[in-house]
Formats: C-alpha cells, sequence, structure tokens
C-alpha cells in the first residue's frame, strides 16, 4: 500500500478531475482552465509563483536572474518541486528550492539540469543551506537573517524594483469563480 504524492504538469483545460493531485502549470494554461483542482502552482515565467491550497493562496517571488534560454524551465521547476518535497514533505520549502533550481537553469543555453553545488537559495549553496537549517530554529536570530530573502512582506528591502503588495500584484489576475471550481470556495 505505497501512498505517494502524484505531482503533474498538464495542457490539459479541466484541471478539476486531478483532484488528488499537485498540478503545477503556467500562467498561459491557467487562463485557460475550465475547472479547477484544489492543490495548483502556477509559473509565471519572471513574476511571481502562485501556489492555491485549498483555498488559500501564497505568492513566491523569483530572483532576477539573467535569462540565456527558458527552454527546460519548467520540467527543471517540476522535478526540483518533487525531489524537495518527497525528501522534506514541506511544499514551501520545496517551492523555494524549484524556484532556486530553475533559475540556474535559464542561464543557461539549451536545457540544462543544474546540480545541487549550483542551485543557491539566499545567495548560499543549497547543501550550506540544509546544514544551517537543520542547526537552526526560528527564535534563533541568524534564521531570521536567512529568511529575510524568502519573506513577501521584506523582499523590497532587496530588489531594485520592488514589488507590488499582493493586493496590487494579483488586481488583474483572473481567479475561478464558484461556478468554475466549488472546491477553492
Amino acid at each position: 500500500n505505497f501512498k505517494c504524492p502524484i505531482f503533474l504538469d498538464t495542457k490539459k483545460t479541466d484541471a478539476g478531475k486531478f483532484e488528488d493531485c499537485i498540478v503545477k502549470i503556467n500562467e498561459v494554461e491557467f487562463t485557460n482552465l475550465k475547472t479547477y483542482c484544489s492543490n495548483m502552482i502556477v509559473t509565471r515565467g519572471g513574476s511571481a509563483i502562485i501556489y492555491y491550497n485549498k483555498g488559500k493562496m501564497e505568492l513566491y517571488p523569483v530572483p532576477l536572474t539573467e535569462v540565456h534560454d527558458v527552454c527546460g524551465a519548467g520540467d527543471t521547476f517540476l522535478s526540483s518541486l518533487t525531489y524537495e518535497y518527497l525528501r522534506t514533505k514541506d511544499m514551501d520549502q520545496a517551492i523555494k528550492f524549484a524556484i532556486a533550481a530553475a533559475s540556474v537553469t535559464i542561464g543557461f543555453l539549451g536545457t540544462y539540469a543544474p546540480t545541487l553545488k549550483e542551485i543557491k537559495i539566499n545567495g548560499i549553496t543549497y547543501e550550506c543551506y540544509i546544514q544551517k537549517q537543520v542547526k537552526l530554529n526560528s527564535k534563533n536570530p541568524v534564521y531570521s537573517f536567512l529568511n529575510r530573502f524568502e519573506t513577501s512582506r521584506n523582499i523590497n528591502k532587496y530588489l531594485k524594483n520592488p514589488l507590488p503588495s499582493q493586493s496590487e500584484y494579483l488586481s488583474g489576475f483572473r481567479f475561478p469563480t464558484k461556478d468554475q471550481s466549488k472546491i477553492l470556495y
């Protein structure tokens, strides 16, 4: 009786039938959906990633990165997301890891699979980040320092072009109506 989450990247417009899955789609695919499931991750190129989970929504900023080629970025995102989620059982950490991995991929021409040594979270290598995570807890001031880049409230302090507030950011974004998906309401 093996039980494992199912991660899915789909072009289908009826995501409602994937209710038991974690669905990753891009913004264009999202705007074409006719039905929705309760666990979706919407990648949006250089814009913040949106995570819908049972009616709640979270934004994950993406770093400013020099783009050479976007080929394979979505595949890198989904494979990295799956890897980190299965390792930690923490979707928040998995999304941040996937963003960092995809940010490496787009820095190369053609498809490119980054190594763990190339993936950086908050400017430190993934391996060091994991070692520090084990030693730190939320009451430790160093932990707060490491997480300052990950907190959307503080992200504007470190960006050349500040991000709009969450409500400003999403003012033009199309959300499912009650008729389209009773699951999200």
